[in-house]
């Protein structure tokens, strides 16, 4: 069944892979970015969402969400995919949140362009994209992560927000770039992080790959207990595709809201607290 459905998805991509797009190669621009909300006080817990909200399509249900849905409400850190700079304003100036925006792609059928975000109640000192190896099929796409080091109280969090490719992308090709957001966060010497987002782990084995690496370097699977990320095909199709990873941090909670609308993915939270050293 997975195959078939492969088959039926590499099928549709091809079909609109008929125009390449402008992809955003430096690492530093174009940046949206808004850092007014200075939060100061020690916090030992925090909440995190991570959220892909379907190429911007629907941005005010997601602000309904995040408003109304009890688990999604006052996050402390917001990790969004398939963002456009509209809508991460939009969301952000609603909530009052501090913000950062790399796109890595525009796209023509949308006219506009799709990134990753990360929203902040706490101050950003800093941030940049990530730009994953290897385009998507028909060279029409690129993926990539937004990175930023956020401060709360006296400690710096590192925070990735990512979307990286789909089943379009040969399994070779895909692994490195799992491989290269890893490294990315091995080489960073601050002491909690926290990278997720939409790793399009549709296939169990690549789920796997990515669970076990992170494991295997003291990460922690934050949202290991959140289960099935969408449903597809009718419910034939559960995958885990978007996954929250941590260091420096323990598991307070985690879930998912499965009410929401405004997106096929289900928006995920976590509520960690800080490790002392």
């Amino acid at each position: 069944m997975i195959k078939i459905i492969q088959f039926f998805l590499l099928g549709a991509l091809m079909l609109t892979a008929c125009k390449s797009a402008p992809i955003y190669l430096d690492t530093n621009k174009p940046v949206w970015r808004s850092n007014t909300i200075f939060n100061f006080p020690e916090k030992d817990s925090i909440k995190i969402i991570s959220y892909n909200i379907k190429f911007s399509l629907d941005v005010p249900s997601a602000i309904q969400e995040l408003q109304n849905i009890d688990n999604l409400k006052d996050a402390d850190i917001i990790l969004l995919q398939e963002m456009n700079e509209a809508g991460t304003i939009l969301i952000a100036k609603t909530l009052g949140y501090n913000y950062t925006y790399f796109p890595i792609v525009y796209y023509p059928k949308y006219k506009y362009n799709i990134g990753n975000s990360i929203l902040s109640k706490w101050p950003i000192v800093s941030d940049e994209k990530l730009i994953f190896p290897n385009k998507s099929i028909g060279k029409i796409s690129r993926r990539a992560a937004t990175s930023a080091v956020i401060e709360i109280g006296y400690k710096s969090v590192r925070v990735v927000s990512a979307h990286l490719a789909t089943i379009s992308l040969p399994k070779k090709q895909k692994i490195e770039q799992i491989d290269s957001l890893i490294r990315y966060n091995l080489r960073d010497t601050i002491k909690y992080q926290i990278v997720g987002g939409d790793y399009n782990t549709l296939l169990g084995n690549e789920a796997d790959y990515v669970i076990n690496n992170y494991r295997e370097n003291n990460f922690t699977w934050a949202s290991e207990k959140v289960g099935a990320t969408g449903e597809y095909f009718g419910g034939i199709l559960k995958p885990w595709n978007d996954h929250v990873f941590t260091k420096g941090f323990k598991v307070l909670g985690s879930g998912k809201a499965t009410n929401n609308t405004a997106s096929d993915h289900y928006p995920l939270w976590i509520e960690l607290v800080f490790e002392k050293y």
